[in-house]
């Protein structure tokens, strides 16, 4: 296979991937309730809960830990110069 085949099939399979991905932004943000639509959604939802779950790129340290500051300590952090006085 030639270099130009292998850019001509690269370029059909993206823009095949191009209008799927299209068609599914269209048919989820439509102010039309298709099951089309309904399903799509459906699709979508869950694949973005999984892919929540495998990474938890959300979660945080501190607050899972339950470490909790004093207001004086938030303020000396956050206001240095006015406890050096």
């Amino acid at each position: 296979m030639s270099i130009q085949q292998e850019r001509a099939q690269k370029k059909e399979k993206d823009s095949l991937v191009r209008r799927i991905g299209f068609g599914i932004a269209q048919a989820i943000y439509s102010r039309k309730n298709t099951w089309r639509g309904k399903i799509l959604k459906a699709i979508v939802g869950f694949g973005v809960m999984l892919f929540y779950k495998k990474y938890k790129f959300m979660k945080d340290e501190i607050v899972d830990a339950d470490i909790g500051f004093s207001a004086e300590e938030l303020d000396a952090y956050q206001f240095p110069e006015e406890n050096k006085k």
